[in-house]
């Protein structure tokens, strides 16, 4: 049994549907009303909307096929056309021929040759729609500045190669500005490796340190890193310390085992914190037997910790840093506000730290009801305003508590 024959059971698939419905719901509402999934009742609906978006051109870039039943060009203003077909063309399923029937359907060939921007759909890496809009607007190189750099931070090999033979292959004096040192260095941070060496083969514009601070923060091999580091480029201290705070963060302990013993390089306290808020233990453990500990600053670990969310790092910092070189003030706040109640009952057996009215009032705001109601249990250190209290618990969807409050004597009317 596979998939389709699952999907064939009417009963299972509304669940899928429903299930799959509900979690891009909660996604948008925390990405801020971005929508990631959609019915198609809700195209259909929008697209006959006033103000539309147009999201099944610009967001989702359904084919010609599908959209043209439902545009209504009375209804749709010509700005949002322009946009609409503008950003389809930078979407990574756009197709030329829906690209063809859109622009047919807009008529506004002139506006359209300013509105779509065809660094983006390099980008997107559509060597047929960035040919066709050459030919039909007239581009030439001029409107192709840093399409190599677009092409290659997005890891378009092919694209890059055609671009640099169509336009760029005398890469000596390169007066048309089509790639810059920011080609391998965006390329090198979204880990392209083989679009960088590529570069590097064929063009003369070399990269920059950041190219090195990138890869040390996102997951390009050690390897690379390295041959990147020893063949092509001088690094200054203040880029190793700012690859060394990339490294730190992104949990790749190899490459700042690397960086401390090619460049001699010192431990600072911004890469430890660094560790701490990404909540890599081991990294910090390696970094914090190596330093100072007269001269390091950390003295708020615990409490980024806490922010964070990082109750394991809270744990090896409150059992191996010395005692005289942090204090906690703000943990437990950090805590509520997250709705972490494992973390505040770490703390409150674990550390001694005040628990202040913003504690239980973030908690409230943030409607995390466990916290608030751990916080009351626990520790009941509270004198709370009524009307902030009260205004606190409605912001968080929490008015059922006030009557608990009441009972235990935190809140009165």
């Amino acid at each position: 049994m596979n998939i389709i024959d699952l999907l064939r059971n009417t009963f299972i698939r509304i669940k899928v549907f429903e299930s799959i419905y509900e979690i891009n719901h909660r996604v948008s509402r925390h990405n801020k009303g971005q929508i990631t999934f959609a019915k198609g009742s809700y195209l259909i609906k929008e697209a006959n909307e006033p103000n539309t978006q147009l999201v099944m051109v610009s967001k989702f870039g359904m084919t010609w096929d599908y959209v043209k039943h439902y545009l209504v060009p009375e209804k749709l203003t010509r700005k949002c056309k322009l946009d609409s077909i503008a950003q389809y063309c930078t979407l990574g399923n756009a197709q030329l021929e829906t690209v063809k029937m859109l622009i047919e359907w807009c008529g506004d060939d002139k506006m359209l040759s300013k509105t779509i921007n065809v660094l983006m759909v390099c980008k997107a890496g559509h060597i047929d729609i960035v040919e066709f809009l050459m030919t039909k607007y007239s581009l030439g190189v001029l409107h192709l500045a840093k399409s190599i750099d677009y092409a290659a931070s997005s890891g378009r090999l092919e694209m890059v190669q055609w671009l640099h033979n169509r336009f760029g292959s005398d890469s000596t004096s390169n007066s048309s500005g089509i790639c810059t040192t920011d080609a391998i260095d965006w390329a090198a941070k979204g880990g392209h490796i083989q679009v960088v060496k590529w570069l590097k083969s064929k063009r003369k514009e070399g990269m920059t340190e950041d190219a090195i601070i990138s890869a040390c923060e996102g997951s390009c091999p050690l390897e690379f890193i390295q041959w990147m580091a020893h063949s092509h480029i001088h690094v200054t201290r203040v880029g190793i310390e700012c690859a060394m705070v990339g490294a730190a963060s992104g949990g790749r302990l190899d490459v700042v085992i690397w960086l401390f013993g090619e460049y001699d390089h010192r431990i600072s306290d911004d890469a430890m914190t660094s560790a701490i808020r990404s909540g890599h233990v081991d990294v910090l453990e390696w970094m914090y037997e190596r330093v100072d500990h007269d001269n390091i600053g950390l003295y708020d670990a615990i409490d980024i910790a806490a922010k964070s969310g990082h109750l394991n790092m809270v744990k090896w910092i409150h059992s191996n840093v010395f005692e005289d070189d942090i204090y906690s003030s703000l943990a437990l706040e950090y805590a509520a506000a997250n709705g972490d109640v494992e973390m505040c009952s770490w703390i409150h057996s674990n550390i001694f730290v005040e628990c202040t009215n913003k504690s239980i009032r973030l908690a409230a705001e943030n409607g995390h009801l466990g916290a608030v109601e751990w916080l009351i249990e626990t520790r009941g250190e509270f004198n709370l305003y009524r009307d902030t209290l009260r205004d606190s618990l409605r912001q968080g969807g929490l008015n059922q508590l006030l009557d608990t409050l009441k009972d235990i004597g935190i809140y009165e009317e």
